[in-house]
Formats: C-alpha cells, sequence, structure tokens
C-alpha cells in the first residue's frame, strides 16, 4: 500500500471567505421618540472576508429577536415601535458567512406626554413699574 501526502498551497484569502466576521463592538442604543430608537456601533476588528451588510435584530424578549432591517451603514433608526415600551437590540455583520453577534442592549421608548395648559386670567394694572391685581 502506498501513500502520498500533497502540499497544496492554500490562499490565506480563501481561508478568510469561510471564517464569520467578529461582533461590531460598542452597540450604543438612543432612544428618539416614543416610537422609535437609533442603534449605532463601530464595524468589528476583521471583516474575514468581503463585507455584505449589517443586520440589526429587535424584540421585546431577550430571547426573541424577531424584528430585522439590513443596513451597510454603521447605524439605523428603528421606527413603528410601541410606546413606552422595553426593547433589545443586537447586530451582526455579514459577508460570505454571518458574524458574531454583538452583545445585546436594551432600552425603554419614550411615553408620549400628555401637554395640560392652564390660562389663568386676572384683570391687572401695571402703573409706576407696580403690577395690580
Amino acid at each position: 500500500m502506498q501513500l502520498f501526502l500533497f502540499h497544496l498551497p492554500i490562499n490565506k484569502y480563501i481561508c478568510r471567505l469561510f471564517l464569520a466576521p467578529t461582533s461590531p463592538r460598542n452597540l450604543n442604543l438612543a432612544v428618539t421618540s416614543s416610537t422609535s430608537i437609533r442603534a449605532s456601533w463601530l464595524e468589528p476588528l476583521k471583516f474575514n472576508g468581503i463585507f455584505k451588510r449589517y443586520v440589526v435584530m429587535y424584540g421585546t424578549a431577550r430571547s426573541k429577536l424577531d424584528g430585522r432591517f439590513f443596513t451597510s451603514d454603521k447605524s439605523y433608526k428603528i421606527t413603528g415601535l410601541e410606546e413606552f415600551t422595553e426593547y433589545f437590540v443586537q447586530v451582526h455583520a455579514e459577508t460570505s458567512v454571518s458574524g458574531t453577534p454583538s452583545n445585546i442592549e436594551q432600552a425603554k421608548t419614550l411615553e408620549d406626554g400628555k401637554l395640560f395648559v392652564f390660562v389663568f386670567l386676572f384683570d391687572c394694572s401695571y402703573q409706576n413699574n407696580v403690577v395690580n391685581c
């Protein structure tokens, strides 16, 4: 029985095409209204391939991030949310494969405020730098 061993040169770039991107860094959430949250982050340290897009996932439970948006930017404004509700957000980068997800961050949308305007009517006069009511 004969055993042949072959040594083929491996291109580092080709190997990286099948490695996942590292996670996006410093995910930050800013509540912008009662129905929107802006997520922003820094790019992964290594894409390990040709960058395609970021996937922004969100939901009202940490274990169920069922909302999903795609962007090529390092920020995304999530709109159409419920008022005064806690949301969880996570981001990952995609090349030919999905990357490692970021940490999950949470934020609560604002409560729509009720504006009350009180009008007081006084019968006042102003004379010699004195207001008399």
